[in-house]
């Protein structure tokens, strides 16, 4: 075998090592930059602690409650969910 042939081999070898070895691996990641400009764990923990919040509070303020609701307290419980749905978007 040529010196090439083992680069050859060698090079494919590597190639097929580059199978991920965990979930945690194989999973996508995402680029947050331009939503979290200085992205820190606890800048994200403290949104999505936040949106949880917000998320409750809503369920606590309509659940079982939408069919009684006035259509002025419908809009505003259509208002809030849209401001839930759009703090979950960004």
């Amino acid at each position: 075998m040529t010196s090439r042939s083992v680069s050859h081999c060698s090079a494919l070898r590597d190639a097929a090592d580059t199978t991920p070895k965990t979930i945690e691996q194989s999973l996508p990641t995402w680029d947050l930059g331009d939503l979290f400009p200085t992205a820190r764990l606890e800048d994200l923990a403290a949104a999505l602690a936040r949106i949880e919040q917000h998320a409750e509070e809503f369920a606590d303020t309509y659940r079982g409650r939408v069919a009684s609701l006035t259509p002025e307290q419908l809009a505003r419980a259509v208002e809030a969910y849209e401001r839930v749905e759009e703090s979950i978007a960004r």
